[in-house]
């Protein structure tokens, strides 16, 4: 399940998460960057912490909604329950 988007980690043991608002990225490796402006994205079915626009679970999997891209690099966040499928 998504908690929420590590904006930072202070020391060994311990991160800061955000889980509403905007979240800004910046450019790098992920894979779902940068994103479709006004399409909604989930926690991917596939690659852990990674984002998909389309949530295709295997038959008894979770389909969560994370957030809505505002712009190329900006999130929405907007975490919703996972659902079972």
């Amino acid at each position: 399940s998504v908690v929420g988007v590590v904006t930072e980690l202070p020391s060994q043991g311990f991160a800061r998460i955000q889980d509403t608002g905007l979240f800004l990225y910046t450019q790098g490796q992920l894979s779902f960057l940068p994103m479709i402006p006004d399409s909604v994205y989930y926690l991917s079915a596939t690659v852990p912490g990674d984002l998909s626009l389309s949530p295709n679970p295997p038959t008894g999997g979770f389909v969560q909604e994370v957030g809505y891209a505002k712009t190329d690099f900006q999130l929405v966040l907007n975490i919703q329950e996972p659902t079972e499928v």
